[in-house]
């Protein structure tokens, strides 16, 4: 067998240990969280030596941050793929929100792992998650806003970073609130979220699109 041949084989073979070692990391944090998963836990899980772990991730916070960017990444690529799709930058803007709100709701556990550890990092913590975590989500959703302004699709005013925030607070409330959503008046769309993404981009457009005037109606 030549040199090629077997380093390439290895290089395969450290690839799907390390895959193997994120899936079993992120359901033993997403089941117990970061204090009470240890990395012989993951090791075990993973069915491989915990220094096989350390080999790939040097520290615990660096599987820990490692298994958040796995779980955005699906994230992160529908994001480059909306971003290369021809469609104008409102209409982007509103198949992302519905895209992500729908994989939020098709796999609860990764999303709730993420959402946990995004709020609770703490200053020191929640630097590392912004520039390792959620960085390339906010920039190219910011990035899409600002190219609606440049189009003459939304107000020149419009702050790109504050209306990202909020474009990404509805999904968000929507996906935490379902539980409590379905049991009040008017809430019988909390198994539809579909449905909200239509509701929350009707709202969301209509009070920022360029030369919409409310006072004039």
């Amino acid at each position: 067998m030549s040199p090629n041949v077997t380093s390439s084989a290895a290089s395969s073979d450290a690839e799907a240990g390390q895959q193997r070692i994120l899936e079993a990391a992120e359901r033993l944090f997403a089941e117990s969280g970061y204090d009470g998963t240890s990395t012989s836990a993951v090791a075990a899980a993973a069915g491989v030596s915990k220094a096989t772990v350390f080999h790939h991730f040097p520290t615990k916070d660096a599987l820990y941050l490692a298994v958040l960017r796995n779980s955005c990444r699906s994230g992160t690529e529908l994001l480059a793929e909306i971003s290369g799709s021809g469609l104008d930058a409102l209409a982007r803007i509103r198949r992302f929100a519905s895209e992500h709100l729908q994989e939020m709701c098709n796999d609860e556990q990764r999303a709730r792992l993420v959402l946990r550890e995004v709020t609770g990092f703490g200053a020191a913590g929640g630097q590392a998650v912004a520039e390792q975590v959620v960085h390339d989500h906010f920039v190219r959703l910011v990035g899409m806003l600002r190219e609606g302004q440049t189009a003459g699709l939304l107000r020149d005013d419009l702050d790109p970073a504050a209306a990202a925030l909020t474009l990404m607070g509805g999904n968000l409330t929507y996906f935490l609130t379902r539980d409590v959503l379905r049991h009040l008046p008017g809430g019988n769309f909390a198994d539809d979220p579909a449905y909200f993404s239509e509701a929350l981009a009707s709202i969301f457009f209509d009070g920022v699109r360029a030369g919409r005037n409310r006072s004039n109606e």
